[in-house]
Formats: C-alpha cells, sequence, structure tokens
C-alpha cells in the first residue's frame, strides 16, 4: 500500500543561473554548506515533503547535492513563461499529490519553516494564496504558498495569457490573495536575499518590518482584461489595477502595471502622467 501523500509540499526556487551573482546561487557556499542544501534542510524542520525545482542546466550538479528525488526540472519547452513563474506552472503540474505548495528562493539562508509557517496557514485559511509584504511598498512574491489548483490556474494565466518574466505576476493573478506584513516572520532577516558575494555573510539590503496584512480579492479580472482584450478596454483595466495598488501602498506592483502599459503600449491619461513623472522608481 503507498504511503497517504502529505498534505503540504515546500519548493525551493533554485533555478536562476545568477548572472548579477557571477554563477549559479544553489551551489554558492556558506561554512562549506551549499545555500540549496540549507534551504532544503532549513524546510525539513517542518511538515512538507522539500523538493528544489531547476532549470535543466543546473540538474544534475543540485541533484548530486540533494538526491535526485527532490529535483524537479522547469517545463522550458512547454511554457513561454520565465524564470519563477516558470517554476510555479511546473511544480503546480508535476506535485499534483499534494494540495498546498509553498515556495522560498534558494537565496535566502536566513529563512526557515517558521519564517513559511504564518503564509501557509493564511492560505489555507483563505483557500487561496499568501505571500509577505514589507515597508515601502515591497512585495516578496517568491515567498509565496497557495492552495495547488489555485497556483495552477494563477501561473497559467501568468505564463499563456500574457508570457510573462516577474515574479510579481503570480500576485496579481493569484485570487484571493492575502500579504501578510513582514513582521510575521522571526526577524526581518528570513526575507532578506543575497545579491553579491559579499551578502553571503552580510546581507546588503534588509526589508523594513511592516505589520499587519492586505487581502486583495478580485484584483486578478483587471489582470486577465488587461491581457485579453483590446487596447481601450487593456488600459482602463491597467489604470484600474494601478490606482488599487497604489491605494493600498503596494508600490512594486503598481510600478510594475507601469511597466505593462508601457510595454503594451496602451495608455490613458493618468497612466502617461505617472510615467512621465516617473512612476514609481
Amino acid at each position: 500500500m503507498k504511503p497517504i501523500p502529505a498534505d503540504v509540499a515546500a519548493v525551493v526556487l533554485a533555478g536562476g543561473v545568477g548572472r548579477r551573482f557571477g554563477r549559479p546561487k544553489a551551489l554558492a557556499m556558506i561554512d562549506g554548506v551549499s545555500l540549496v542544501e540549507r534551504a532544503v534542510e532549513a524546510l525539513s524542520s517542518g511538515p512538507a515533503d522539500v523538493y528544489v525545482s531547476v532549470s535543466p542546466a543546473l540538474e544534475r550538479p543540485v541533484a548530486r547535492l540533494v538526491g535526485s528525488r527532490r529535483v524537479i526540472v522547469d517545463l522550458v519547452e512547454q511554457a513561454p513563461c520565465e524564470g519563477p513563474l516558470r517554476a510555479f506552472l511546473t511544480a503546480a503540474s508535476t506535485l499534483v499529490s499534494y494540495s498546498n505548495l509553498v515556495f522560498m528562493p534558494v537565496d535566502a539562508p536566513w529563512a526557515s519553516w517558521r519564517d513559511l509557517e504564518p503564509i501557509y496557514n493564511a492560505s489555507k485559511a483563505i483557500g487561496s494564496g499568501a505571500s509577505y509584504f514589507s515597508g515601502e511598498g515591497i512585495v516578496h512574491p517568491l515567498f509565496l504558498a497557495a492552495r495547488r489548483k489555485s497556483l495552477l490556474n494563477a501561473a497559467w494565466t501568468a505564463c499563456w495569457g500574457r508570457a510573462e518574466k516577474r515574479a510579481t505576476a503570480i500576485l496579481r493573478s493569484l485570487d484571493p490573495l492575502i500579504l501578510l506584513g513582514s513582521s510575521e516572520t522571526r526577524s526581518p532577516l528570513a526575507l532578506a536575499t543575497v545579491n553579491t558575494p559579499q551578502d553571503l555573510w552580510r546581507p546588503s539590503r534588509v526589508p523594513t518590518p511592516a505589520e499587519g496584512y492586505i487581502l486583495l480579492e478580485g484584483h486578478s479580472i483587471l489582470y486577465k482584461i488587461s491581457s485579453t482584450m483590446n487596447s481601450y478596454y487593456s488600459a482602463l483595466a491597467l489604470e484600474a489595477e494601478y490606482k488599487l495598488y497604489r491605494q493600498l501602498g503596494l508600490l512594486r506592483l503598481a510600478s510594475h502595471v507601469l511597466k505593462d502599459a508601457a510595454a503594451l503600449n496602451v495608455s490613458t491619461s493618468l497612466i502617461q502622467q505617472e510615467s512621465m513623472a516617473g512612476g514609481l522608481g
């Protein structure tokens, strides 16, 4: 008899080649231990079965470190999106025996299962997705928990509707979505990531703590409209989405809406005004 699978799988996002870092971050070492091994160990303290999502180029070196049974290879040819979005779609498509999926990036060596548990519980409570936000309007889409089927639908929309590259698209397409303030983690360091070799010892950027939560519901309709309708309705949907995120203080998401408007070559008077003013950085 096969054992009953666990309710939740935890996935380390380790597919990046590390262009800015200079080499794949998954293989970088701290005290003789690779970041991917540290991440697997950190997540193994929780109830989840732990997997590692990689690009085809990293399949063998990562498998040698954590074992081939843990490795999920991104669906490169089957999905037009890139990066973490492709990893979200791959995990939701292949880990079909799990009801819930939790993700964290490989370059977050100060995070553990205890830092993901709040969003895991929140995602189960609302039956969809959860992530974190921190001060100054920053969101952290690579720290994500979601019902697998909800994630599959959201990732499909982002991948096939827009061929997205930005990980924040998953937050715009998961609905409903709850964003927890980063103070729910054990320490501000939990959401800090490694961007340079020097960050392996001390991160150059630590997220500013944020309190409370933000519940988004119905926002994905605007994202879908801007992906599928003609330019007039796309522009109206993007403006409404921009205003929503701006009002909620989610400045990173709002700035990405402006970038979408530029890429789609659509505009309204508000979008034009905000874009000419430099957007939100």
